[in-house]
């Protein structure tokens, strides 16, 4: 053991090299309650994130436009896939808003969107899986068109 109390290691276990140590403290864990608030808060942090790229100057106009091409999509009584079929008749809005929030959110770099997002980094982390997971479902043909 050195002076400073950290064993120093070589690569075949000898006394020469050094590893770093990781300092940094865990989080603890976080509670049921706290857990359970952030999921209710997804979808308001994600309402405050959107109304805040799209007032945003520095994000392109092609992709606010997406944005509100979507929400027009869902709003609107014609669809591709017809609502009256269960389960998949609403499967068809949730892909187009899924792809365009993708869409959004990678037009935009990471920092940006942190600084935006009212709540915490794993439910962010979240929502942009969710969205990239929704925004897979779209054809290749219209990522390229987009692109996304």
């Amino acid at each position: 053991m050195s002076p400073d109390g950290l064993h120093r290691v070589s690569g075949d276990g000898g006394p020469e090299a050094r590893h770093s140590i990781d300092t940094r403290v865990p989080e603890p864990p976080r509670g049921v309650v706290q857990v359970l608030s952030e999921a209710a808060l997804l979808l308001p942090h994600l309402a405050v994130l959107l109304a805040r790229l799209m007032r945003d100057p520095q994000v392109s106009h092609r992709r606010k436009l997406l944005v509100g091409i979507a929400a027009v999509y869902v709003a609107s009584p014609v669809d591709v896939i017809r609502d009256m079929i269960p389960v998949v008749g609403r499967f068809d809005d949730v892909i187009v808003v899924a792809f365009a929030i993708h869409h959004l959110l990678t037009g935009v770099p990471a920092p940006v969107r942190a600084e935006y997002w009212p709540g915490s980094e794993d439910a962010l982390d979240l929502v942009q899986a969710v969205v990239a997971w929704g925004a897979e479902m779209v054809p290749s043909p219209i990522h390229r068109t987009m692109g996304a």
